[in-house]
């Protein structure tokens, strides 16, 4: 039984991890797309996959990092993990970014923050 939980670990972490990197990643690049076009100067983001939560590249770090910790260590600390960067995101980063992007980008950002309710998880936080 706990060879097969430990190889429940490995697939589960694994999916996470490639997943987390392929959403980090992928938003990362999108944003950089946005921002590398002159027309967009001075402008916030909100397509691709940041049109689902604002801080979607958050999501996919707390993603890959807890698949690593999961296959790593198992279930408990994968748990520990998710739930640290979770807190820490929402509690820390992501009030400090929100301030930072209301002064930096005005009615812009306020417009995003309609559009894009979500934080953190798609249709859930």
């Amino acid at each position: 039984m706990t060879e097969l939980l430990q190889n429940l670990y490995i697939v589960a972490g694994t999916a996470l991890f490639v997943a987390g990197i392929a959403i980090e990643t992928i938003s990362e690049i999108q944003r950089s797309r946005f921002k590398d076009d002159q027309r967009n100067k001075g402008k916030p983001y909100a397509g691709g996959l940041f049109g689902l939560t604002r801080n979607i590249n958050y999501t996919g770090f707390t993603l890959w990092k807890t698949g690593y910790a999961l296959m790593a260590a198992g279930s408990l600390f994968g748990i520990v993990i998710a739930a640290m960067h979770f807190y820490d995101f929402s509690q820390r980063a992501v009030p400090v970014l929100d301030e930072y992007c209301a002064k930096r980008y005005g009615q812009d950002w306020q417009n995003i923050r309609k559009k894009v309710s979500n934080v953190l998880l798609p249709d859930i936080y």
